[in-house]
């Protein structure tokens, strides 16, 4: 199971683990990005939320290739938020130095 970055043709950019499932993609652990302004100055930054929050997901949802725009895999900043936010365990910078 590898993670990924779709954009839905909704717009909407999910973040999951996905296999493939023949026409479809199933998504586990779905989490949507959302942009989000940090300061007065108008920068921002990107959460992550619960993607369908009151369903049950647990078991995965299946996506049809009709209804994706494209997948990717996410940078190394998005992909380490994501395992934290998905996993419970925080991982380390990679820039450590001993």
């Amino acid at each position: 199971m590898s993670i990924k970055l779709i954009k839905l043709v909704s717009g909407e950019e999910l973040i999951a683990k996905v296999e493939e499932d023949g026409d479809t993609l199933k998504l586990f652990d779905i989490a949507i990005l959302v942009p989000i302004q940090i300061d007065d100055e108008g920068n921002t930054s990107i959460a992550l939320m619960p993607w369908l929050p009151h369903a049950d997901t647990e078991k995965g949802v299946n996506i049809s290739h009709t209804h994706i725009l494209c997948s990717l895999s996410p940078n190394k900043n998005i992909e380490s938020q994501y395992r934290k936010a998905t996993s419970g365990i925080i991982t380390p910078d990679t820039d450590l130095e001993l």
